[in-house]
This record gives C-alpha cells, structure tokens and sequence, in this order.
C-alpha cells in the first residue's frame, strides 16, 4: 500500500519580495554578502523578525542596480527555515 503525503507550498516562498523603498539601507551588511559571491555558501543565521529575507532583498536589489540590471546568480539563491511554522 503506497501513502502519500502532500505539503502544501506557499507561492510567496517562490519569490522575491518587492523591495520597500523607505527601509533602512544597511550597506555594512550588505559588504560581507558581496565578498561571498566568489563562495559556494553564504549563511545568514539569525532569530525570526530580524530581517534576513529584508536583507537578501536589498542585496539582490544592489546587485542589479550595480550590474545594470545584468545580475545573474552563479548559484541558486534559496533561503532554507527549520521552524515549525515555516
């Protein structure tokens, strides 16, 4: 007898959020991610409500503005949660 589970998927975990244009700019950490474009992995770890989607949003933003819109990721960009809720 074969059992099969479905997980539901948001559709909003697919995309990248609009970028808010009245945020905070953080370019300090924006700098260290820039170093890492030459890693094979980038981790950002922090507590949930501290801005990692935020910060990977303003950084793929910075990307394309700097490259002239030309920003094409050498790797998959993905954000991994092991909360419950998630």
């Amino acid at each position: 007898m074969a059992f099969s589970m479905t997980i539901p998927l948001l559709t909003t975990k697919l995309h990248i959020p609009p970028l808010c244009s009245n945020g905070v700019k953080r370019p300090r950490l924006i700098e260290p991610l820039n170093l890492g474009l030459d890693r094979r992995l980038t981790l950002i770890l922090a507590s949930a409500g501290l801005g990692k989607t935020t910060l990977l949003n303003e950084w793929v933003g910075h990307l394309k503005a700097t490259c002239f819109n030309a920003f094409k990721p050498a790797a998959p960009l993905a954000m991994y949660s092991n909360s419950i809720g998630s």
